[in-house]
């Protein structure tokens, strides 16, 4: 679904930057996300469909949004909106959360989306088993 072949390297690039100096509040929950803590893989700062998003989860085509004071602007939140609807038009859900929200609290808001998505989850134990099996 990314897409990344499709873009302009000049935004694939500052899309890594991106991922490589995040916003605090996007590196406190890249902390909790990219473990596999909720069950599900996250990819950060990810290319879709012509966007950058900050989070996306594959297995359940989630779109994961941190916005900052940036987006209450209103030409920021017709930016937004526009997004949103092309990515909703292929398949994704959004999950628009403010920047002030805890790390903890994203994650527990973003757990209660995979929840109600019924995505199919590994529980984190057993991926550290398995990684412990085959590195014996």
């Amino acid at each position: 679904m990314p897409f990344k072949d499709r873009m302009k390297p000049a935004k694939v690039g500052f899309a890594r930057k991106m991922h490589r100096n995040p916003t605090p509040s996007e590196a406190a929950l890249w902390n909790l996300l990219k473990g596999h803590q909720l069950g599900v893989p996250f990819l950060s700062q990810e290319c879709i469909l012509g966007y950058i998003v900050d989070f996306y989860c594959p297995p359940a085509k989630l779109v994961v949004e941190v916005d900052g004071g940036v987006h209450q602007t209103a030409e920021q939140r017709g930016r937004d909106a526009t997004k949103d609807r092309a990515l909703r038009r292929h398949g994704l859900v959004i999950l628009r959360l403010p920047s002030d929200l805890s790390a903890s609290d994203a994650l527990s808001r973003i757990d209660r989306k995979l929840h109600f998505l019924q995505v199919e989850r590994k529980s984190v134990a057993s991926e550290a088993d398995q990684q412990k099996k085959k590195a014996a």
